[in-house]
């Protein structure tokens, strides 16, 4: 539990309900929670999935939280140890791009179900989230922590 000192006034920067961004300060940490863009249900399904693929690897990504807040679909926490271990304008890049790539790869994604019908096989649909979220990921990381 963590006392209400150390927290600092929570921000939320929305482009309307179903777009938004929560910032939640604290002395040592910021917690950023991204609700992405679901005009539809196969928007929702395939952030759902995206989100969920992502969620199962988040040791590998070391700022992302296995489960998000309530009412969003991603959260990122990053700490004191993260800004000491890596460059903090890189951290605030990684998440600008992130929820860059996301919504770009998320409309290809709808594009790409929608022409091949494959909306039913489930089995084909992961395989393709497993895919793009790969290459997603792989983009942005490397994109972002690029030497320049």
């Amino acid at each position: 539990m963590t006392s209400p000192e150390v927290l600092l006034n929570p921000l939320t920067v929305a482009r309307n309900e179903n777009e938004r961004v929560l910032i939640e300060p604290s002395i040592n940490s910021v917690r950023i929670s991204i609700k992405i863009k679901q005009a539809d249900e196969i928007e929702h399904i395939l952030v759902h999935k995206f989100t969920r693929f992502l969620t199962q690897r988040a040791e590998a990504f070391f700022i992302l939280r296995r489960k998000p807040v309530k009412g969003y679909d991603i959260s990122f926490l990053i700490t004191n140890f993260h800004t000491e271990e890596m460059l903090k304008h890189k951290l605030v890049d990684f998440i600008i791009q992130f929820m860059e790539e996301v919504d770009k790869e998320i409309s290809e994604m709808k594009l790409f179900v929608s022409s091949e019908e494959i909306t039913g096989n489930s089995a084909l649909l992961i395989q393709l989230l497993a895919k793009r979220a790969s290459t997603i990921c792989g983009r942005v990381i490397l994109n972002t922590f690029r030497l320049d």
